[in-house]
């Protein structure tokens, strides 16, 4: 081997340091045509010489072979197997040896023919730590070095005072992702899909980028909300949800619309899809007294198919249009109208005395869900059913006026849940009085 003490001087006598490190060591950055060669920067096959570096043609001065040398970080003399380089010379600078048995080069004190004391390694390297030490306790292989190793690869150990713990485990198990080190018990949960804390759940209690004010969860009154983890993604969460959309200039179902129908303002035609319509006889007989509450659940289901309404009989007759379940009309706008529009024909009336009852008829509740908080409205001067076939078509305000009056207030306009048409035939004291009542798809709501 070539000895540096001959190879400094040629380098101090030909060539001038160029760092305040000096002496053309590789730390300092080595001239494009040089190279680096066991920490000092030469030229292969020129000058100056390079100490350990194997030429091109595989042999070395006087054509010897190259040697194996092993790496022995922790100068114990025995080199680590698994880290080598061939030389034509033992390399001085790093510290490299022809020992290719040490088991464990991070200690000086763990080597071939060691001896074996309580410090979690394996000093005589026979592939047993700690053997014949006490007292001994269980250590989990930590591959990725996060403090926890995995249940299922365990060694015993020495337990010494100062915590000796086997390279390369830990004392702790439960490790759940032994290749990362963001997944480990105790790791703070992150929104990811993931189990970071490794107690079988995912994306449990997320503190990490949730519950800050974010202004795109959705369209109208969804639109602000605080951030959430959804679906192992960070995402804006509206503060409101969706509900019916009341006549208050705001987008309250948040579909990008304020105010649409039908829930401000009601049905334009009660004959749209999804209303529940209806008709039922009352049983009720109480002469000119109408009614002192909604009427729907009353008596029995009489006909209505298609537009046709038939009844028979002299009491309190019912026709009803009902929201869908779980909805109501806001309907408290103003200039609101029910638009009613049917043709009415009696058979078997009276026609003594005129085949309706005499007090103003037809008359209409607006009923909120409880049935006796309602509205009633009848005919302001006359009865708008007044011969055994007439049609009857027109406009009822809901704040009353016009042709109509309101004889009675009481429903929440903003949380109508049905309106309901009131008829009653008149007995003639021979046969029973019977009706048909033929709607037009116009009846509904107007602005």
């Amino acid at each position: 081997m070539r000895s540096l003490l001959l190879l400094t001087p040629v380098l101090a006598s030909c060539f001038q340091p160029w760092s305040a490190d000096g002496l053309y060591r590789c730390g300092a950055g080595c001239p494009a045509d040089m190279t680096c060669d066991d920490g000092l920067c030469c030229r292969q096959n020129g000058t100056p010489a390079c100490p350990t570096l194997v030429p091109a043609s595989g042999k070395c001065e006087g054509g010897s072979n190259p040697k194996v040398y092993f790496q022995d970080t922790d100068g114990d003399g025995y080199g680590n197997p698994l880290i080598s380089r061939t030389a034509c010379g033992r390399p001085t600078m790093e510290t490299w040896v022809d020992s290719a048995t040490d088991c464990d080069d991070g200690s000086m004190s763990a080597f071939p023919g060691g001896t074996e004391v309580c410090d979690g390694r394996d000093n005589d390297c026979d592939g047993t730590v700690d053997e014949g030490q006490t007292p001994v306790a269980a250590y989990y292989r930590d591959t990725d070095g996060d403090g926890f190793g995995v249940m299922g690869d365990v060694i015993m150990a020495c337990q010494c005072p100062q915590g000796c713990v086997p390279p390369g485990y830990s004392a702790n198990a439960g490790d759940c992702a032994p290749n990362d080190n963001t997944k480990h018990p105790m790791a703070p949960e992150l929104c990811n899909g993931a189990d970071d804390n490794c107690n079988n759940q995912t994306d449990e209690n997320v503190t990490v980028g949730v519950g800050v004010a974010c202004a795109d969860a959705g369209l109208g009154e969804c639109n602000a909300g605080l951030t959430a983890c959804v679906a192992g993604a960070i995402a804006c969460r509206p503060a409101k949800l969706p509900s019916r959309d009341l006549c208050n200039g705001l987008d309250d179902d948040c579909d990008g619309t304020a105010d649409e129908r039908p829930d401000c303002g009601g049905p334009s035609s009660f004959f749209d899809a999804g209303l529940v319509l209806g008709a039922r006889d009352t049983g009720m007989t109480t002469g000119l007294n109408p009614p002192t509450s909604c009427l729907r659940a009353l008596g029995m289901t009489e006909p209505f198919t298609g537009l046709t309404w038939s009844g028979s009989g002299d009491e309190f007759h019912v026709w009803y249009a009902e929201a869908p379940a779980g909805k109501t009309w806001d309907l408290s706008g103003a200039g609101l109208s029910l638009h009613l529009q049917f043709t009415s024909s009696m058979l078997n009336g009276n026609t003594s005395v005129g085949p309706w009852n005499n007090f103003n008829q037809p008359f209409v509740l607006v009923c909120s869900e409880a049935a006796a908080q309602f509205s009633r409205y009848r005919p302001a001067a006359a009865s708008l059913l007044t011969s055994a076939n007439v049609t009857v078509n027109t406009d009822m305000p809901l704040a009353g006026g016009g042709a109509w009056l309101l004889a009675l207030g009481g429903a929440d306009l903003t949380q109508v849940k049905r309106i309901e048409v009131v008829v009653q035939p008149t007995n003639n004291g021979a046969s029973i009085p019977s009706f048909n009542n033929v709607f037009n798809t116009s009846t509904g709501f107007r602005p």
